[in-house]
């Protein structure tokens, strides 16, 4: 196994150079007396030490030099370089946003007041997408005889300042939003929601706080010949565009341009405009230089032309303003959002006007279609239905697509370099389909859908095993136990063995379980010293998507049973589903000693409780839990815990920052919040599993939880992604840039 360097580790190579530097200044005379002496090589070990701590001035001298610089500068120099510009620091919590507004200062003062400044913001300080809306251009007024022409909006096609055109589909989508095109009259109040939004101080800092993440070749879910999900699992899971990086400076975005869901009408919004070319038929001819905003009114238009091959027009005619030419591959964009194909492995991506957006909740079975559209996609919940049933040989593959989050937790394409070894073939072995025996280092190096089998539902580990999915890849693992259980069993062939599990998303799928079908379980029994789960997801369940017709399916909720003797489980940047221990018997040994929970999401069963253990010491920091915490001793730091604490030895434990449901036995509470009906509702974005806002905070949320953490940050899982910070961040940033009598609102998109 060969785990990447540590930062802090120099490959300068500084102490051999030194060495054989400093040899070649002694004479050759004693050299070779060090290495004939009866007690050889003293001499250059001498030099040798010499040699090291000349390594450690240079570098020292080297650090000095880069100090000096933003961009290479340790943490504790930047306040420094600030304040030799007198710039005004963010929090020290936030330290990308401070070294990019240390380094960005002098464009920031030779920007102030210009809306793009906002947005500039926004991504330095917060790492959010941003789009600037000012209130006065969103105003109804009364045109007069000094305007040249009426300008009409890019989205709605609306007059500027006159009344909306409602034939327009996609005004709904609009409003109110970022990329509004729409006339208002004024609104002078200022206050929360969407009030306010328009009035001549108003500035409007629409803001994108999901991240996108690149799933490729990805295994989708089958119902049968033409339905899927693109999600493995087969859940309904939205898709999002990635944004554009690459964006001009000053140039205005696009609705393409930000990481945010993808809307339906969005999919299929074009533009088209035939340019004069010498290669296009003579029955194109009429077309040439005409605009046209949707499929049909280029149709329409050639009536009366004779025979033309409609799909090579939608080709060639479709404008770089059509945001369906962005988001599909073939189109415009370098990372297109959704890249599909039906055919064989080397067939070619599907077109943009080969695939079309559509509400597939019923899976819009009468829907007409046109001849060349293969498949029709609904962006809202990743459902696929194809058009013609794929050839022998062929299938419906997934080269790209996004999906949306608010910081990385569990199985992701997130960067994992720190934590994850090098995908050397000859360091690892990839993971057999045969798992009813493991160990050593093994390795998955894609995110396709992986169903190894365990004979009998029990697996042995007979060595210390380290299972990784590879850097920027999220395979979904799915085991299944014989007909009529619920669990698979990991055994150690000997006391003392450990397992580290890195990256996977694993799933149980059971067959003729009854009554609760939807329950299964990951049992590890026997000796075992160290459990180790690393940005994994231990599928908590969920509703699978079906067709219209059959009952509903559930997603089984994946238990982790501690049956043997555990001396340590260690839990970090994970989502798992209950965790409980059982006993063999009265006279069984204890069965978990330490159980440490970090940056993870628990979600209980049902009403069952999410932790149940015994006599374990269990710490949880950063967690948010859906369900009651029992266990013997505990430690628990800037956790969110949706239900009830019970903890058997209370003196010995602490609660800090924290909060919880009042009842059970709350060890002694440090700058906590105890809730008597619990957590209120609407304080999470979206409650299920797969939504980008899973257990994301909500604007409604009680700000003792939104700033309740240790470092001023949120309590639970997304403590680390700052929130709070970057917010009081920006808005100090944004003060201090924005214009003088302009009043920027805070309006959160995702």
């Amino acid at each position: 196994m060969a785990l990447p360097p540590s930062p802090s580790s120099a490959r300068d190579q500084f102490e051999r150079h030194y060495a054989e530097k400093i040899w070649a200044l002694i004479p050759e005379i004693y050299r070779h007396e060090d290495g004939v002496s009866h007690r050889p090589g003293q001499l250059r070990a001498l030099v040798e030490i010499l040699a090291e701590q000349a390594a450690v001035a240079r570098r020292s001298v080297d650090r000095l030099l880069a100090d000096s610089r933003i961009e290479e500068a340790d943490d504790w120099a930047i306040p420094y370089i600030g304040a030799l510009l007198g710039t005004r620091m963010v929090s020290a919590f936030n330290p990308a946003g401070r070294r990019a507004d240390v380094g960005h200062t002098i464009g920031y003062r030779r920007r102030a007041g210009t809306p793009h400044l906002l947005e500039a913001l926004a991504d330095d300080i917060a790492d959010w997408d941003a789009v600037v809306g000012e209130g006065y251009k969103g105003l109804a007024r009364n045109w007069h005889m000094l305007d040249t022409s009426v300008p009409s909006g890019a989205i709605s096609r609306t007059p500027r300042g006159g009344y909306a055109n409602l034939r327009n589909v996609r005004v709904s989508d609009i409003i109110e939003g970022p990329f509004d095109d729409l006339a208002h009259r004024p609104d002078v109040r200022r206050a929360p929601g969407r009030r306010g939004l328009y009035n001549i101080p108003n500035v409007n800092l629409f803001l994108f706080r999901q991240y996108a993440f690149a799933l490729v070749g990805v295994t989708p879910f089958r119902l049968d010949a033409t339905h899927y999900t693109l999600d493995p699992s087969g859940r309904d899971v939205p898709l999002f565009q990635p944004g554009r990086e690459d964006r001009a400076d000053c140039a205005a975005r696009n609705e393409w341009d930000v990481r945010a869901p993808i809307g339906c009408r969005r999919l299929n919004a074009a533009t088209y405009r035939l340019a004069d070319d010498p290669t296009f038929p003579p029955a194109w001819a009429p077309l040439i230089g005409r605009t046209f905003f949707s499929q049909q009114s280029l149709f329409d238009a050639t009536t009366g032309l004779g025979p033309i091959d409609r799909e090579a027009l939608l080709a060639a005619a479709m404008t770089a303003q059509s945001p369906r030419g962005h988001l599909v591959a073939g189109g415009f964009g370098t990372e297109p959002a959704i890249d599909l194909a039906v055919g064989a492995a080397g067939d070619p991506s599907l077109t943009p006007h080969q695939l079309a957006g559509a509400e597939l909740s019923a899976w819009a079975e009468t829907a007409v279609t046109d001849a060349w559209t293969a498949l029709l996609l609904d962006p809202a919940t990743g459902r696929v239905r194809l058009t013609a049933a794929p050839g022998a040989g062929e299938a419906l593959q997934i080269r790209t697509l996004h999906y949306g989050a608010f910081s990385p937790v569990g199985a992701g394409t997130h960067n994992r370099q720190r934590t994850v070894p090098s995908s050397d073939p000859a360091a690892l072995q990839g993971l057999a389909p045969n798992w009813s025996t493991i160990g050593g280092n093994r390795m998955l190096d894609s995110s396709a859908t992986y169903a190894p089998t365990a004979a009998g539902g029990a697996i042995t580990v007979d060595a210390d095993a380290t299972m990784w999915a590879t850097d920027r890849n999220r395979p979904y693992v799915t085991l299944r136990p014989p007909a009529g259980q619920r669990e698979i069993r990991l055994s150690p062939d000997a006391s003392g063995r450990s397992i580290e599990i890195n990256g996977l998303w694993i799933g149980l799928l059971l067959d003729g379980v009854a009554p609760d079908g939807d329950l299964a379980e990951i049992v590890f029994d026997g000796q075992w010293q160290r459990i180790l789960l690393r940005d994994v997801t231990l599928d908590p369940g969920g509703d699978r998507a079906v067709l219209v017709g059959d009952p509903a399916v559930r997603i089984a909720h994946v238990r982790l049973v501690i049956e043997g003797v555990v001396e340590e489980l260690v839990v970090e940047r994970s989502v798992i589903g209950s965790v409980a221990e059982r006993g063999l018997g009265s006279d069984a040994p204890c069965t978990a000693a330490s159980i440490r929970i970090s940056d993870s999401i628990v979600r209980g069963y049902a009403d069952q409780p999410a932790l149940s253990v015994g006599s374990a010491s269990v710490e949880l920091d950063r967690v948010t839990m859906i369900g009651d915490c029992r266990c013997g001793r505990a430690d628990i730091s800037d956790s969110i815990i949706d239900g009830e604490v019970r903890v058997e030895d209370a003196q010995s434990s602490c609660f800090r920052f924290s909060t919880a449901r009042s009842g059970g036995r709350i060890p002694a509470q440090y700058e906590s919040l105890i809730l008597p009906e619990g957590l209120p509702a609407g304080t999470f974005v979206s409650d299920r599993f797969g939504d980008p806002g899973h257990l994301q905070l909500s604007e409604s949320c009680l700000p003792e939880i939104a700033a309740g953490g240790e470092n001023g940050s949120e309590m639970g899982a997304f403590n680390r992604a700052l929130d709070t910070i970057k917010r009081a961040d920006l808005r100090a940033k944004v003060q201090e840039y924005a214009p003088v009598q302009a009043r920027v609102q805070f309006r959160f998109v995702t």
